[in-house]
């Protein structure tokens, strides 16, 4: 099944068979896509003279009627902060197949929640201006995209025509490949061999990158992204890269550690002229607004943030507080002496 996969992205056809009657649907070139956005235009402007709703007032409408609402874009977002530390989970726990069956199994159900979320939202967009055209726009791209094996275009006119436009629209439609697909070719061969030749030779698709179809789009940069990932110096086991869950974990570890390090840079570098400041445990930067206040915090460590977040809830508990009553000075002063006991121990020895 991949080989077939690839072999239609290469040659941009997907093939249709009825009988004795056999033609080919051809992914959308540069010139297609372009008149394409003609129709919509023309669409988008029939509707708005027949009084459709444009997409902000559908939006609104979502929200009076209760369809959508604040609280379901609050559950989208923390369902996809779920899916993301599941995915991290997943990269942690790539050795251990029980856990992570649990994990991807998890995934997926909260990836079925997400696509949920999303049709609720989006049952009322196709009847805007906006989703009238975009939906005439994509039919009429396929339509005209039809073609007899001789590489002529297919006439749906003719009296003698064996199958209507929708028939080719539904058989497209119902044939998309996915990217979960185009991630799996970007990664296996025949693609992995032929990608890496094509880095030396120059030569992939016989055709400019301003051709190149969006399934040939979305397979190049789906390669550069693994080619980036085998070139990193902490590149993950072969388990790992093989498996889409643990190597999104892996990417989202990979880009907090980035974020880290960026910040500490940018932290060291503003305070590097004063030693005494690098070296103290707390800092105090003066700035002159909300926008820099926020730049300054976010150079705090995660663990960082943590403290500040439990002093203000101790604040707020207690309404006033000393230096002692904090949680992390009272670890901080049980570890010291704690140490300091190891070590008196370690003397009396």
């Amino acid at each position: 099944m991949r080989h077939k996969v690839l072999y239609r992205i290469i040659t941009g056809r997907l093939h249709f068979s009825r009988g004795d009657l056999f033609l080919y649907i051809a992914d959308p070139d540069a010139n297609t896509i372009n008149e394409s956005y003609n129709i919509y235009d023309s669409v988008y402007s029939d509707a708005m003279a027949s009084d459709n709703y444009v997409e902000s007032e559908i939006n609104a409408m979502l929200m009076s009627q209760g369809i959508w609402t604040p609280n379901e874009e609050q559950e989208k977002e923390s369902i996809q902060n779920e899916i993301k530390r599941l995915k991290v989970y997943a990269y942690e726990n790539y050795y251990k197949r029980r856990e992570l069956f649990k994990a991807k199994t998890l995934i997926q159900k909260n990836e079925d929640k997400i696509f949920e979320l999303e049709s609720r939202k989006n049952q009322l967009r196709r009847q805007s201006c906006e989703g009238l055209a975009e939906e005439e726009r994509r039919m009429w791209t396929i339509t005209n995209s039809v073609y007899n094996m001789d590489g002529s275009k297919y006439n749906f006119e003719d009296k003698d025509s064996e199958i209507t436009e929708d028939d080719i629209i539904a058989f497209t439609l119902s044939n998309g490949i996915t990217q979960v697909q185009i991630r799996d070719i970007a990664k296996n061969d025949p693609w992995r061999t032929m990608w890496m030749t094509s880095t030396k030779s120059g030569d992939l698709f016989n055709k400019p990158s301003t051709q190149l179809t969006e399934y040939q789009l979305a397979l190049c940069q789906y390669s550069i992204m693994y080619d980036n990932v085998y070139q990193n110096m902490e590149c993950p086991p072969d388990e790992v890269i093989m498996d889409d869950d643990c190597l999104d974990g892996w990417f989202i570890v990979e880009r907090k550690k980035q974020k880290e390090q960026k910040r500490e840079k940018n932290s060291r570098s503003l305070l590097s002229g004063n030693p005494k400041i690098m070296n103290a445990q707390e800092r105090y930067i003066m700035v002159d607004g909300a926008e820099s206040a926020k730049r300054v915090y976010d150079m705090n460590s995660g663990r960082s943030k943590e403290i500040m977040k439990q002093r203000f809830n101790t604040i707020d508990e207690k309404g006033r507080a000393k230096q002692g009553n904090f949680e992390d000075v009272k670890q901080e002063v049980a570890l010291n002496s704690n140490r300091a006991y190891v070590e008196q121990m370690k003397q009396g020895k």
